[in-house]
């Protein structure tokens, strides 16, 4: 985590000496992404892409924290469970969890979603790229799925 903080920090001064350098903006907002700031990523990103609309590389950066954007704000802020939720997110906070690699989301009322915060590399050990999904409804059953693409 100390590297991702130190690598923003360096992004931040060099977008700040030359705003208009659009590969220190890309930086910054890789350096955001892997800290979990994805609102300050998506930000960057969009100056970047301000900057070089041509570059591929940055507009698909940016596309990608769009659709995380996105899926983070689904549903209206006022909205009792999503209230119930971020409860939830401050209770844990408070009491002193650590949960850098994991991110929760709220999807809707009755769909909240815990994620690897970043993408996980493939070991030696799987042939192929798999994701498993579990997931939780409100009267307790349980269903398990795994995809492999």
């Amino acid at each position: 985590m100390q590297e991702y903080q130190n690598a923003l920090e360096d992004a931040t001064e060099a977008s700040t000496l030359k705003s208009d350098f659009a590969k220190a903006h890309l930086r910054k907002a890789l350096a955001e992404r892997e800290l979990l700031l994805n609102e300050a990523s998506l930000e960057s990103s969009g100056r970047a892409l301000e900057l070089d609309p041509e570059n591929k590389i940055i507009k698909d950066f940016y596309e990608e924290c769009k659709s995380e954007w996105d899926d983070d704000h689904t549903v209206d802020e006022e909205h009792p469970e999503k209230k119930r939720f971020q409860k939830l997110e401050n209770w844990l906070q408070e009491g002193g969890a650590e949960y850098s690699k994991l991110k929760i989301r709220f999807y809707n009322p009755i769909y909240r979603g815990v994620h690897a915060a970043r993408k996980i590399k493939v070991s030696g050990y799987f042939d192929a790229k798999f994701e498993i999904i579990f997931e939780f409804q409100l009267i307790g059953l349980f269903r398990q799925e795994k995809r492999f693409y």
